[in-house]
């Protein structure tokens, strides 16, 4: 029974549904009334702002919104890979969110269980990666990558040709074939094969160097996005709300750096009020009404009668500097993460400020880990990875219930605070108090708390051995021993020792 149990979750498909049945008669009638198509768009597909006013966000999804995406998707690499603002915003949820990676921790209920699959799933991370260039963390951080700037991750669930082990390739989402549409049943959308339900059946993937296009069974990718409507189909690039920001941004620096050039070009303009014509009253070379290199430091001269002089003020320069501080400003608020993470300007900041701007920023980032990165890619490889196991007689499975051997616990890394002492303090009352496991404390540093507990065992055994006790960073005897130092370096420091029993009296 368990063995036919993983079967049917993994290779199962859900029985068909009754088209009558899959909507409401409030939701046919509305589906009926959808908006014209030449209504909904992306703002960020666009050449320019504003939008018309007789055009509305995507909210329903639709063909516009879909032609908008490959448009979208290819600013936002662009934007991601040459401007330096929407690099680091992106690489601010990636190191946050992912950091070194995202632990796993079996939640089975017997013990042996857990630290058997604990110990295997810890070498199979080390070898997920189907090209063999990173491992599983870093197969989260690539697939994070892809969701933010290209609005939707894909990734293939693979078998070893050697051992028929599990493992996992990052597929670009350019590869989603887009024109793959069709109303029949089961319908295609941009590329998404749907039952009446709207459950993912297949995902048609175009192969490499062709616009020829497979059908991929479902249960052999993983479609991870951040969904912003109940009935999107494809993600959206987390930058489209701010690429126009930053377009406009790069256009604001060139015409401030162009400014600043051609303020540095003028010194001040001489005027001949009585416009007679006489020779100018500084050195320097002049071609044509520009005089060049006409003053010098200490330099003081008297201009003749009529000839005044106004020196350039580049007000404008001043002003547009402003506005670049207040486009940053909008272009961290449309990625949701505070500006200091996307300036790197912390002249303003405070102990206070940084805190309180992270704690938003922390709430968001638990929001997509445990709403999006968990439910759509790490539990479906886990329980991919650990059937796969069971089925090849890799892991002996103990009889019991179906969920609890399968169920995990996911601990993102700990995210440091401004101040690395009381994040500790607090984090030792956390455990000291139970509001927080030892298990738990653990693993959010990356390790497994069997594996830690084991290190220090064999810490305290060969430290027992040598009679040694480490704590203020001192070599320390313990009692009933006698240590004798047998050399020292130059600088007195212990090269060795030796340590005796004192034996009882």
């Amino acid at each position: 029974m368990l063995l036919d149990g993983l079967k049917n979750l993994v290779f199962g498909r859900a029985a068909a549904v009754n088209p009558a049945e899959r909507l409401d008669p409030v939701l046919e009638r509305e589906q009926g009334r959808a908006t014209p198509l030449s209504e909904r768009m992306l703002e960020a597909a666009s050449l320019k702002r504003p939008i018309p006013g007789d055009h509305v966000s995507p909210f329903e999804w639709s063909r516009q919104a879909e032609a908008g995406l490959t448009t979208v998707r290819q600013r936002a690499r662009h934007s991601y890979q040459n401007n330096a603002y929407a690099h680091n915003g992106v690489d601010a949820w990636i190191a946050n969110t992912i950091g070194a990676g995202i632990n796993a921790s079996s939640a089975a209920p017997d013990a042996d269980t857990r630290q058997m699959i604990g110990e295997r799933f810890t070498r199979w991370c080390e070898v997920a990666d189907s090209d063999g260039r990173t491992d599983f963390f870093g197969i989260q951080t690539t697939a994070f990558q892809d969701v933010v700037v290209a609005g939707e991750s894909l990734v293939a669930l693979l078998s070893d040709p050697l051992n028929g082990a599990l493992r996992l390739k990052i597929l670009p989402p350019e590869r989603l074939d887009s024109s793959k549409n069709s109303e029949a049943n089961p319908r295609i959308v941009a590329g998404v094969e749907m039952d009446a339900n709207d459950r993912r059946l297949a995902y048609w993937i175009t192969q490499p160097n062709s616009y020829a296009s497979i059908r991929v069974p479902a249960e052999s990718i993983l479609h991870v996005f951040k969904a912003s409507a109940p009935s999107q189909v494809r993600g959206i690039s987390w930058l489209a709300p701010v690429l126009l920001n930053l377009n406009e941004e790069d256009g604001l620096r060139d015409a401030l750096l162009m400014a600043a050039r051609i303020s540095a070009c003028f010194a001040g303009f001489l005027t001949d009020q009585n416009t007679n014509g006489g020779p100018i009253p500084f050195d320097g070379v002049q071609t044509g009404s520009t005089l060049v290199g006409g003053l010098e430091p200490g330099q003081i001269k008297v201009l003749p009668s009529g000839m005044s002089i106004q020196w350039a003020q580049p007000a404008a320069v001043k002003q547009g500097i402003e506005l670049a501080k207040l486009t940053i400003e909008a272009v961290a608020s449309g990625l949701g993460c505070p500006a200091h993470l996307v300036s790197s300007d912390l002249s303003n900041a405070n102990y206070s400020s940084l805190r309180a701007g992270l704690v938003e920023f922390r709430q968001r980032i638990e929001q997509v880990q445990f709403h999006v990165l968990v439910p759509q890619l790490l539990s479906p490889i886990w329980k991919r990875w650990l059937i796969g196991e069971y089925l090849s007689g890799a892991i002996d499975l103990p009889r019991g219930d179906l969920e609890s051997l399968l169920a995990v616990n996911w601990y993102p890394p700990a995210l440091p605070w401004v101040d690395p002492l009381k994040d500790l303090q607090s984090e030792v009352l956390a455990v000291s108090s139970g509001l927080k496991s030892r298990r738990q404390a653990v693993a959010e540093r990356g390790y497994s708390v069997e594996q830690l507990d084991e290190e220090i065992a064999q810490d305290n055994a060969r430290e027992g051995r040598l009679g040694l006790v480490f704590g203020d960073g001192t070599v320390t005897p313990r009692p009933n021993t006698q240590t004798r130092v047998l050399e020292y370096d130059a600088e007195g420091r212990i090269l060795r020792f030796e340590t005796r029993n004192i034996p009882d009296a």
